[in-house]
């Protein structure tokens, strides 16, 4: 719940941060390719990650 708390009292004071929704960029500081490869098929749906 901590984490939540914090994240939920930093959108607050930053509501640029929240975004619409619609959109989400993910980024890795690791091989983009086979992080996107993991994540897709860990989350069953294409979800491509760049380089940070």
């Amino acid at each position: 719940a901590l984490v939540a708390d914090s994240l939920a009292d930093y959108l607050e004071r930053h509501p640029e941060m929240r975004g619409t929704g619609e959109i989400s960029m993910f980024l890795t500081t690791g091989d983009p390719q086979r992080v996107t490869d993991q994540a897709t098929r860990f989350l069953r749906r294409k979800t491509e990650f760049h380089a940070a």
